[in-house]
């Protein structure tokens, strides 16, 4: 914690804003903004500990774990191994009250609910290939999309995507109503939000209407959607995205895809 206490216990969830955290036969919802740092090698027994930071008489610091209190020195824990310390050399620290911290009562969960669902919407510029792009090159187009917290498995987070695009040429006009059940898996690369990426792969319909040489046709086809992105931009429970995308669309005599960037934005409840 950022506060200079330590916990070992179980992770039960993670997410952009929050660690699901069992300890003593309790389970905590602790913010990312109040953890200093995540290491999952460290396990054991529930317990904890105090990082302290001495400053000495000869002002120099000395940073560790209180590992035994005696009555004219102490016994600090540091990274470098035990070290006795005379207690008439500090001139203060930061030392609490308990060798052992408690978790703050107000990160308990009271409930089970279901926690970091996510709401968003993007936008879409799209380069068409053949045959479409020869008379129409670009697709442009928007999408809202839930990515609910429930059925998570293995990491892969269920989502539910509806888009609407355009392709206007002075040839012809084409819409895509397009639904998406898909799944999210995010890649995160240490503990810095910025190292933070997604991939999104799904399967749905699209219906398209189209309307040229005098002509006004419209029908549903099968559809895959894939995109990577990074989401590395985190403003309070706002997530920012920035991705490749492309998508298929199956229509009895060929395919229609196109590939291009969409950008985003996440509510994280």
């Amino acid at each position: 914690m950022k506060d200079g206490s330590a916990f070992i216990g179980k992770i039960q969830e993670e997410s952009d804003i929050r660690v699901k955290f069992q300890w003593k036969d309790k389970s905590y919802e602790i913010p990312r903004k109040d953890i200093a740092s995540v290491d999952p090698t460290k396990n054991g027994s529930d317990t904890s500990y105090h990082y302290t930071s001495f400053q000495l008489k000869d002002s120099s610091t000395l940073k560790g774990i209180v590992a035994e209190d005696k009555d004219k020195e102490l016994m600090i824990k540091t990274d470098l191994g035990f070290i006795h310390l005379d207690k008439n050399k500090i001139r203060s620290s930061d030392a609490p009250e308990s060798l052992n911290p408690i978790l703050n009562p107000k990160y308990l969960n009271t409930g089970d609910k279901n926690w970091n669902h996510k709401i968003g919407f993007s936008i879409q510029a799209l380069a068409n290939g053949s045959p479409l792009g020869a008379s129409n090159p670009a697709t442009f187009g928007g999408a809202v999309y839930l990515e609910p917290a429930f059925f998570e498995l293995w990491k892969f987070r269920p989502g539910f995507r509806l888009e609407y695009q355009v392709s206007n040429s002075n040839a012809s006009n084409y819409s895509f109503l397009n639904q998406f059940f898909y799944f999210n898996r995010s890649y995160r690369f240490g503990e810095s939000l910025l190292w933070d990426f997604y991939s999104n792969i799904g399967v749905g319909s699209s219906t398209i209407q189209y309307s040229g040489n005098s002509q006004r046709l419209s029908g549903t086809n099968p559809a895959f959607y894939f995109e990577v992105g990074w989401q590395g931009l985190q403003i309070r429970s706002v997530v920012f995205r920035t991705g490749i995308r492309s998508t298929c669309i199956f229509e009895s005599r060929g395919q229609v895809c196109n590939v291009g960037i969409e950008l985003g934005a996440l509510l994280i409840l």
